[in-house]
């Protein structure tokens, strides 16, 4: 804000010694020859312009806490969040590989980024399915974690007069996953002739058996958020019975042949939701563990 006070006082005398410096038609032309001495007003103005206060940008320790914070930053923008939340991911590591995505573009943008092509980049980081407003703000993002020198030649280089100045900072993104699940107990409906016969398949019981029973569980899980960042997350989970075990596998969705999108809690809040099975077991309970997750706007702001 004091920069763009002393740009518009810098103006504001520029402006009023174009105007002092004309002839006008009354004036002789010894008035128009005779030296100009600046008023007292704009002699005040010009003087109490502050020299440029360099641009601090935060120093990151380590490449990965450059990516972690890069990324937290971008996911907030809309559709970059859109990417990372509306996709039903089929592998509990696919989060973790459009968060690398988008870093390793961050990255890029610092490689391709000169100073006068701007316009080229943001239109690159805009094909990957990011608006061109987002894109935009995607560019200096990565300027800021990635090459914060190269901020100065921002706005045909009237941005940062002041220069960069990269400042040390402590990362504050939580280091492990602040989401804690909390599953409600089964509710179970129907039998089915398999707990009553168990393992004895066979011809003999082919025609009871093909008859079988089924029982269908219904349950429901929270996540809580217990840190001050907003964090997206997806989720693996498991059925537990008496006889049989489900492997760990990506959190099912609405129907047991679909995976959940990754769910964005918001911080210090928590959501719901509900989860189904059916099968010839006597299911007893669900479990659910984290399988990946990105904070959001966790990155250092200096000033």
């Amino acid at each position: 804000m004091r920069r763009r006070i002393a740009a518009a006082y810098w103006l504001s005398a520029s402006l009023l010694l174009t105007a002092c410096s004309g002839t006008s038609a009354g004036e002789t032309s010894s008035s128009s020859s005779a030296p100009y001495s600046p008023g007292p007003v704009v002699a005040s103005a010009l003087a109490a312009e502050p020299t440029p206060e360099p641009f601090h940008a935060a120093g990151y320790p380590t490449t990965q806490d450059e990516d972690t914070a890069f990324v937290s930053e971008v996911a907030a923008l809309d559709t970059v969040k859109s990417l990372l939340t509306g996709h039903l991911y089929t592998l509990p590591t696919d989060l973790a590989e459009k968060a690398h995505q988008l870093a390793a573009l961050g990255r890029d943008v610092c490689s391709s980024y000169g100073g006068s092509n701007i316009d080229a980049v943001v239109a690159t980081v805009a094909s990957n399915g990011i608006d061109a407003i987002d894109a935009t703000a995607f560019v200096v993002a990565a300027a800021g974690v990635y090459c914060p020198q190269k901020l100065v030649s921002l706005g045909a280089g009237q941005a940062m007069t002041g220069g960069v100045v990269i400042q040390p900072v402590i990362p504050q993104c939580p280091p492990e996953a602040p989401i804690v699940v909390t599953v409600s107990p089964m509710q179970l409906t129907g039998q089915s002739n398999a707990e009553i016969y168990g393992d004895l398949w066979d011809e003999e019981l082919a025609d009871i058996l093909s008859d079988d029973g089924t029982y269908s569980g219904r349950w429901s899980y929270t996540l809580t958020n217990t840190s001050n960042y907003d964090v997206i997350v997806t989720l693996e989970d498991r059925v537990v019975s008496e006889k049989y075990t489900q492997d760990w596998a990506a959190a099912q969705g609405t129907t047991s042949s679909s995976t959940h999108a990754p769910f964005y809690v918001p911080a210090h809040q928590s959501i719901t939701d509900a989860g189904t099975i059916s099968g010839v077991y006597a299911w007893q309970s669900a479990e659910y563990r984290i399988a990946s997750w990105l904070p959001v706007q966790c990155q250092v702001t200096i000033g």
